[in-house]
């Protein structure tokens, strides 16, 4: 088939803090904010077990903004969107740090917010 690549992410899940906003240099706003996702299963033996996974996420422009507006910690949220690295150099040990994150092209914001 070729040479096919895809990078497609959906995911539903809860924030596990408020977001934080913030505006880069050329003027675009971001959101990030990190999801946590539950699953639970059964063992071999019959028990039931949880597991969690956290996921960074950010948003751009409209969405940040929609999305610093309308979510707070322990909020469902619905995620579509890609995988992207991000590396940087950490100012304090000078050592080179990444992430596997979510760029969240659309969001949708499920239930009631929390109160």
């Amino acid at each position: 088939m070729g040479n096919v690549n895809l990078n497609k992410v959906n995911l539903i899940g809860n924030l596990t803090a408020d977001p934080q906003m913030i505006t880069l240099p050329n003027g675009t706003r971001m959101t990030r904010f990190n999801v946590a996702l539950n699953r639970r299963y059964k063992t071999r033996d019959g028990n039931t077990k949880d597991s969690v996974t956290f996921v960074r996420v950010v948003t751009y422009g409209t969405n940040a903004e929609n999305c610093k507006t309308y979510l707070t910690k322990g909020r469902k949220v619905y995620i579509s969107g890609r995988l992207e690295n991000n590396s940087w150099v950490d100012k304090e040990t000078k050592q080179r740090r990444s992430i596997l994150q979510i760029v969240g092209e659309n969001v949708q914001f499920l239930g009631a917010p929390p109160r």
